[in-house]
């Protein structure tokens, strides 16, 4: 391609957990196959090994507005060259210092990518704010300025004011069908414990008997009460991708009992990895996560977790010969579109309107 140099702007990364990590490494392999030159920039308080290409770039908060003007003078390459930044999982903060700094200091051929992974309602103002700031950024990149997310649902809070195009989800390359019925059977709540993906719910859970081939695997900081009768295998909060990937090869069932007041129209990463990778989703109605299995008849997995029956309902479900052909349909339809070469084409397209 032409002499493109593509720009991750990455503040808040720390560590391995989330997706935020290999999403932009997914990035890099996309730029190095399309031979576009690629800079990630992130926190300078990372604790993970970074990437040749990787830059500690972004200090405090408090720098903010002075660290995305940095940004913008970057020059690494020759003169002439067509910069594009991209910017996902950033604050109302990080998106004003964004939108101030690309104002005054973005070059007139620069391209700015914007990511949204929350639904208009849920952000300050209903919104209100970062349309207003999205105006100014129309305003001054043009055709240049692109909306983009992973969900339906968020593109239709926007409209019609703000018009998204939406992407698939790159990382899932990892992830190979494991659909086998086994006697021993282990549900896995990944990810460190919040409030947010359910713990409240976890902690229910634990609290109501179990059979013995029955086992939890959640995080080791994970606060559980003292009259837990359920067997329960503790993991490390932040796990490397290799760890990630063997537990959630070895799970059967991955418990995202997620609030639908944070993930109503969010998607999840995890939920998609475990469909597929063959594994059975349960989910709490309302969120994003529900949706998705809705359109495919699954309506089974979407469970009402306050139930005094709720273990033998996991137990039955992972049973369910109808829910597993679903679920292969489901899987079947997300490794089509859910994977590097379909984010790659959508990735050219883009490219190629700037």
């Amino acid at each position: 391609m032409e002499n493109i140099t593509f720009i991750s702007l990455t503040p808040n990364t720390r560590c391995e957990a989330g997706h935020d990590v290999v999403y932009h490494r997914c990035l890099e392999t996309i730029c190095k196959q399309l031979g576009i030159n690629f800079w990630a920039f992130t926190s300078r308080f990372a604790t993970f090994v970074l990437p040749s290409r990787w830059s500690p770039f972004f200090r405090a908060r408090k720098w903010r507005i002075i660290d995305c003007a940095r940004a913008f003078f970057f020059q690494r390459f020759e003169k002439g060259e067509k910069r594009i930044f991209f910017i996902e999982s950033f604050s109302t903060i990080d998106f004003f210092s964004l939108c101030i700094a690309g104002f005054l200091f973005a070059k007139r051929s620069d391209s700015l990518w914007v990511f949204f992974r929350y639904g208009k309602n849920q952000l300050p103002m209903k919104g209100f704010l970062h349309l207003v700031l999205t105006r100014i950024l129309q305003f001054r990149f043009k055709e240049r300025f692109v909306a983009l997310t992973d969900s339906e649902l968020i593109k239709n809070s926007f409209s019609p004011q703000l018009q998204l195009k939406v992407m698939p989800i790159p990382h899932t390359e990892s992830f190979k069908n494991d659909d086998l019925p086994k006697d021993t059977l282990l549900f896995w709540w990944p990810g460190p414990p919040r409030a947010s993906k359910g713990l409240n719910h976890i902690q229910d859970l634990v609290r109501l008997s179990s059979p013995a081939h029955f086992t939890l695997s959640l995080a080791k900081s994970a606060p559980l009460p003292l009259d837990t009768k359920i067997n329960v295998h503790r993991v490390d909060d932040v796990l490397t991708r290799e760890e990630y990937v063997k537990q959630m090869q070895r799970s059967d069932l991955i418990l995202l009992p997620y609030d639908p007041s944070v993930y109503c129209a969010g998607t999840s990463g995890i939920f998609i990895e475990a469909v597929i990778a063959g594994k059975i989703p349960v989910v709490k109605e309302g969120s994003w996560l529900s949706h998705e299995l809705k359109r495919y008849s699954l309506d089974a997995l979407v469970l009402d977790w306050s139930s005094s029956t709720l273990i033998e309902t996991l137990v039955h479900i992972q049973k369910d010969n109808e829910i597993r052909k679903l679920l292969k349909k489901m899987r079947a339809d997300y490794l089509e579109y859910h994977c590097l070469e379909s984010y790659q084409e959508k990735f050219k397209d883009l490219i190629s309107q700037c």
